[in-house]
């Protein structure tokens, strides 16, 4: 089912293994083959093939579902997933029907059907997102420095990137890092917990082989790329060095002033963090100048989105590296003036905490994520939360109020499951808003335990205005804010920061054409 309903194209070589085709032969001889097998089958007739001859074949893959229920198993599938789908629910109309019509009337019906598919609103929407990533590949500086910085000389190619801190967002930026085709020093002052990270890349890389990203002898060399170190003086051969380390100014700005001292005038420091300036941890260092903000979404391999930081001081040299830096990783870059949260978490945290503001009010966990899936992600916004840490929102929420104290108001759901023991689904946990064994889930029964609150009844409708508002809310301040500079950014942004819904065209598209 994933050829069609999914789009997904295939080579010659993949068509012919999954049976999509009888034969691939070379371009010149296509003509002379092509005789011989119309002159066979004149003769023979058609050919026996494995598997169902009926639509599980006509959709390209030999599917485990009854026959007569084919259909009807895709089509309640793809209605679950909401206007997103209306394409997948067009194709199973033609298949369907279009096997019991002359192929006259198959096509005539194929062509209604692609006509309003291609009319709709959705492919409209889509279309944009399209030339809004377009768009993207040519994000430059112009807009953030002075005409006159712009004729410095170009940087010498990246070759090296240092990385300081292994967990979840160092490793992933480091193998990604060396999955295209960079050199990369690790470094951690314990070597158990370097040991550790070596052993998580090697597991990232692991998976990218499973999809199809790379070779098993790619992964062993670009492994071999990894280097590792307990040293800061070994950063001196680096090109840029990006940390990662834990969200606290002091050990972000230490680290950072330490950096500026040991290694070569060129070479760029960069800040990964989540909800902090890049100007408190600037904070009297010396040389403001060569540090940027680097915020990568995770996980870094399967999230396409880098945003950029600057601040005041930064410069145009720096921020040109940075921007090198996420053209070669192969990412696509917004550009954000450096603010607490810069723009993706910070909206990203306005809709989660808005979602906890509900739930405190008396409205279902289930309740709350069901609507938010119906409307298109894929991913309700509590089950969300889990994913990403109960105790790392509860770090970052607590910043945003501090640093936003007339927008952002900590619910307290956060900080009960934290002390509760109940942080979510990463590093091994099992509970958080939801209870997990394996990939099963159900709603955790002791959140029960943190509300005297009567259970409210809200329409999915109602939920989805209300969240979805809260982030409308946000972004148009951020843009009020010149934290982002356009729009069309910002819906980019989401797009790829959030997986917001790209058939929605954005957010802020979404809020022009509601009137919102």
């Amino acid at each position: 089912a994933k050829h069609i309903l999914q789009a997904k194209l295939l080579s010659a070589a993949e068509a012919l293994h999954v049976g999509l085709v009888d034969e691939v032969v070379p371009a010149a001889s296509l003509k002379a083959r092509a005789q011989v097998v119309a002159l066979r089958l004149a003769v023979s007739g058609k050919p026996q093939r494995t598997g169902s001859s009926q639509a599980p074949h006509l959709i390209g893959t030999v599917s485990p579902i009854p026959e007569q229920e084919f259909f009807s198993y895709y089509r309640a599938k793809a209605a679950a997933d909401g206007l997103s789908q209306q394409a997948q629910l067009a194709v199973l109309d033609v298949i369907e029907q279009g096997m019991t019509m002359s192929c006259g009337q198959a096509l005539e019906l194929e062509a209604v059907q692609f006509g309003a598919v291609a009319a709709s609103t959705v492919a409209k929407n889509l279309i944009r997102v399209f030339f809004l990533k377009n768009a993207a590949k040519k994000t430059n500086l112009d807009l953030w420095f002075p005409p006159e910085s712009a004729g410095a000389p170009a940087p010498a190619l990246l070759r090296n990137i240092g990385i300081i801190g292994v967990g979840v967002m160092g490793t992933g930026i480091a193998q990604w890092c060396a999955m295209r085709g960079l050199g990369v020093l690790l470094h951690d002052v314990d070597h158990a917990t370097l040991k550790r990270g070596v052993e998580i890349i090697r597991e990232l890389f692991r998976d990218a082989e499973n999809r199809g990203q790379l070779s098993h002898a790619a992964a062993h060399k670009a492994m071999g790329g990894i280097g590792l170190s307990s040293n800061l003086e070994d950063f001196e051969f680096c090109d840029l060095v990006i940390e990662t380390v834990t969200e606290s100014v002091a050990v972000k700005q230490q680290l950072c002033g330490e950096l500026v001292k040991f290694v070569p005038p060129e070479v760029v420091v960069a800040s990964s963090t989540s909800a902090l300036s890049i100007e408190q941890i600037t904070a009297g260092l010396p040389a403001p100048e060569r540090i940027v903000g680097l915020q990568f979404c995770n996980p870094v391999s399967r999230m396409p989105l880098i945003e950029i930081a600057l601040t005041a001081q930064t410069s145009r040299t720096t921020a040109a590296r940075a921007l090198e830096l996420v053209r070669v990783l192969g990412k696509t870059p917004v550009i954000c003036r450096s603010a607490p949260g810069l723009f993706v978490m910070r909206v990203l945290a306005s809709y989660l905490n808005e979602a906890c503001r509900l739930w405190e009010a008396g409205v279902r966990v289930d309740n709350i994520d069901q609507a938010m899936r119906n409307w298109g992600w894929p991913m309700g916004p509590l089950r969300l939360m889990d994913e990403i840490g109960v105790d790392v929102l509860e770090v970052i929420f607590n910043e945003l109020q501090q640093a936003y104290p007339g927008r952002f108001s900590v619910t307290r759901i956060c900080r009960q499951l934290v002390q509760a023991g109940m942080s979510g689904r990463k590093n091994g946990a099992s509970s958080g808003f939801y209870v997990y064994s394996g990939e099963a889930s159900v709603v955790n029964p002791l959140l029960a335990q943190f509300t005297t609150t009567e259970a409210k009844e809200m329409g999915a409708k109602a939920i989805q205005d209300q969240l979805i508002g809260r982030m409308i809310e946000e972004t148009k301040v951020v843009l009020a804010e010149g934290i982002v500079k356009t729009a069309d950014e910002a819906d980019l942004a989401l797009i790829l920061g959030l997986n917001f819904p790209a058939f929605r065209g954005g957010l802020m598209h979404y809020a022009r054409t509601n009137n919102l």
